[in-house]
């Protein structure tokens, strides 16, 4: 049963802000529990958890058991002061308090992260520390020593991407600071070979550096926008109005969209066109940036002529995609597939407002994406290998889309 829920959790994980790089965590997960490198219970069980979460069902009855079996080992973990315990215990929290989240049990998610938010703080994940390049580092000050390779160091910045999501996407339903006060946009006084957000940087490494880290998880860079979108589209659903904390919101998630916007290669190039990594991180792109855009369609034609061009870049994005063997890189990640999906929702709706206008190239033209889109989602269900235990998930993607063709 475990590697069953394993094998279920593992597409959705990105939904849990779960951002860790995946392979030493599946090589880990392998092991035997008696190994010394072995994942720990709390990470193993909230990882169940996070699958019945998503299984829905019968499945949802275990979810109190994982719950409490997560937060038993979670003070396990805490027992023990090495690198490797706090670790899993904070990416442990991460799942437990998202959970939680998606339940809308946010005072419980958030005594769950909160500490953990400070104990990263004492970690030093804030700043992902390179002896290299900041002499001035020392190793008392933090629980955690430096990390020992390249691979510890990008799980940290990946940690504390995590726990940052988490911790504001609870400050902005409770309507509070987060734990973690910080300013995450960038600083566009930063030096050359400087990237990150003021609440952590790589500072100064190498092209070589930056390149392989840019190409083995851009796409997680664009997800970490994917709850900030979707807790602020439910804040504004459900005070209809737009408080001072919104719009300050509103102005961090165009911050964002804006600095992916001009880090992401284009697809224009058609080297580009072959990377797997950064045709997924087109498809977050500009699928957050519908969503986001969508908040404000209904009164400012500028911003519904902006969610409609976001859902056109989908498009592309799926006419790069089309083919048996380019359709299996998706599978890392159900997310950007939701985002189609809403794509064929703006078309749909857009046909409705330019039929009504007796607009027939435009009608042409968006019923033309649709069709796209929908052949990308029909390669998609016969690939992915969950969705044969998720009817569910497979007859609502396909019955929405050919509803959104009802016109």
């Amino acid at each position: 049963m475990s590697l069953y829920l394993t094998e279920i959790f593992l597409p959705y994980r990105l939904h849990f802000n779960f951002f860790i790089p995946l392979p030493n965590f599946l090589r880990r997960l392998s092991l035997s529990h008696s190994h010394p490198e072995s994942t720990h219970p709390c990470l193993r069980n909230a990882c169940h958890l996070a699958a019945c979460n998503v299984l829905g069902g019968r499945w949802a009855d275990l979810e109190p058991y994982f719950a409490e079996r997560t937060r038993q080992f979670l003070e396990e973990a805490l027992m023990h002061a090495d690198r490797d315990h706090i670790t899993q215990f904070l990416w442990a929290s991460v799942l437990l308090a998202s959970y939680l989240l998606r339940a809308r049990r946010v005072r419980e998610s958030y005594a769950v992260i909160s500490p953990a938010s400070n104990l990263s703080m004492a970690c030093g994940l804030s700043s992902s520390h390179n002896t290299e390049s900041e002499p001035e580092y020392r190793p008392d000050q933090f629980l955690l020593p430096p990390p020992a390779s390249e691979t510890e160091a990008l799980e940290r910045i990946w940690l504390a991407s995590s726990i940052f999501m988490t911790d504001h996407s609870l400050s902005l339903l409770m309507g509070c600071s987060g734990t973690l006060v910080c300013d995450p946009r960038w600083r566009p006084d930063m030096d050359e070979g400087e990237i990150g957000y003021s609440w952590f940087k790589i500072p100064r490494v190498d092209n070589e550096r930056l390149s392989k880290i840019w190409q083995s998880d851009i796409h997680r860079n664009i997800s970490i926008t994917l709850l900030f979108i979707e807790v602020t589209g439910f804040v504004l659903s459900a005070h209809k109005s737009q408080s001072s904390g919104d719009v300050a919101s509103i102005a961090l998630l165009n911050s964002f969209i804006n600095f992916h916007n001009t880090t992401i290669p284009p697809l224009s190039d058609a080297a580009n066109n072959s990377n797997s990594n950064i045709l997924l991180s087109h498809a977050m792109l500009y699928g957050t940036s519908a969503i986001f855009y969508s908040l404000f369609a209904r009164k400012d034609p500028k911003a519904r002529g902006e969610m409609v061009r976001c859902a056109q870049k989908l498009v592309e994005v799926c006419k790069q995609l089309q083919g048996h063997k380019r359709l299996h890189i998706m599978q890392t990640s159900l997310v950007p597939m939701f985002h189609m999906l809403n794509a064929i929702r703006i078309f749909a709706h857009e046909l409705r407002r330019h039929d009504a206008e007796e607009n027939p190239t435009i009608s042409t033209e968006y019923c033309y994406s649709i069709q796209v889109v929908l052949d990308f989602l029909g390669g998609m269900t016969a690939l992915y290998p969950a969705w044969k235990d998720s009817p569910e998930l497979v007859k609502g993607t396909l019955t929405s889309a050919m509803e959104s063709l009802k016109i």
